[in-house]
């Protein structure tokens, strides 16, 4: 079975298809970093050439994090949960506009 799963917006996506999506997990080694959270759930954006006309011109495809989600309290982190725990995981995070505060 499945230990890691990665969902487009509307899909689940196979890990036998090594699209971007799966290169970008192991790139940032998602599958590892979760071990340490197994109850988090990871929603974030990749960006960079060939994707949505690369606005920002970036070589390479990049990922941030906007939102983590705990299955086991059934709730978003927020933000400042989030940073912290992206800062232990080495995952970058978005930019944020509005914190919440």
């Amino acid at each position: 079975p499945e230990d890691l799963f990665a969902c487009s917006r509307n899909n689940l996506l196979s890990s036998k298809k090594k699209d971007h999506y799966w290169t970008i997990a192991d790139k940032y080694k998602i599958k590892t970093k979760l071990k340490e959270f197994p109850n988090f759930a990871i929603q974030g954006e990749i960006y960079g050439p060939g994707i949505q006309k690369n606005p920002l011109n970036v070589k390479d495809k990049m990922f941030v994090v906007f939102n983590i989600y705990d299955m086991k309290s059934k709730r978003s982190l927020d933000y400042y949960e989030m940073e912290e725990v992206c800062k232990k995981m080495d995952l970058p995070v978005c930019i944020a506009i509005d914190k919440g505060d």
